[in-house]
């Protein structure tokens, strides 16, 4: 009876982290979809390769949930009550990023809440694996995690360049800044921010 709860409730988180993933992978869509039709006319915003990059490994986190739902006897194809949940939570994000009102910065914030949570998200799976003694399944959800808060550290550069953009604060963004970022955070142990510069002149309020 104790096992059949055990794995009643270890379904039900991997479906919701299923339906996470799938919405993951929408989200990433419609933030390429984004930053593709507005261009350059809304200032600094992602490169497209590093958004193709995260949804291919929102991608494959998905196709990793289905295949562990399967070996545990489950069916990947069936709404769980905490898949529900999430599905709707995440409902609001993804209106934000398919508005065509809203802006590259308006998107990232909301990236920044869907990664937020699908951190705290397999960390909790993470944990619940490891206390049923199945270390197995917690070592394939180690890697995808690694992913998630590379995800995470990447939409906070990207949405902290764009917030001291607005604030008429240069900002060196892409790929030279990740990497100098990354490089000094694991020499320092500290999260990584982007390197910035006051403009030369900035106008003064009247």
């Amino acid at each position: 009876m104790e096992d059949d709860i055990e794995q009643a409730v270890l379904l039900d988180k991997l479906g919701e982290r299923l339906a996470f993933e799938r919405q993951g992978t929408r989200l990433y869509e419609a933030l390429i979809n984004k930053c593709e039709s507005l261009g350059e006319a809304d200032g600094v915003r992602p490169s497209i390769d590093d958004l193709k990059d995260i949804h291919d490994e929102e991608k494959e986190h998905f196709a990793l949930l289905q295949e562990v739902i399967l070996d545990l006897g489950g069916d990947p194809t069936i709404q769980t009550p905490s898949a529900d949940i999430s599905g709707v939570l995440s409902t609001g994000v993804l209106q934000v990023l398919t508005d065509p009102r809203t802006t590259v910065a308006q998107c990232l914030q909301a990236a920044l809440v869907a990664e937020l949570s699908d951190n705290d998200g397999w960390e909790m799976l993470i944990e619940l694996a490891t206390t049923l003694d199945r270390e197995d399944l917690a070592e394939k959800f180690e890697d995808a995690l690694k992913n998630e808060q590379e995800h995470l550290e990447k939409v906070r550069l990207w949405l902290s360049s764009r917030t001291l953009q607005e604030a008429d604060i240069s900002v060196d963004v892409g790929e030279e800044l990740s990497t100098e970022g990354d490089a000094e955070s694991e020499e320092t142990g500290k999260e990584s921010r982007p390197k910035r510069k006051r403009r030369g002149t900035r106008k003064k309020k009247k």
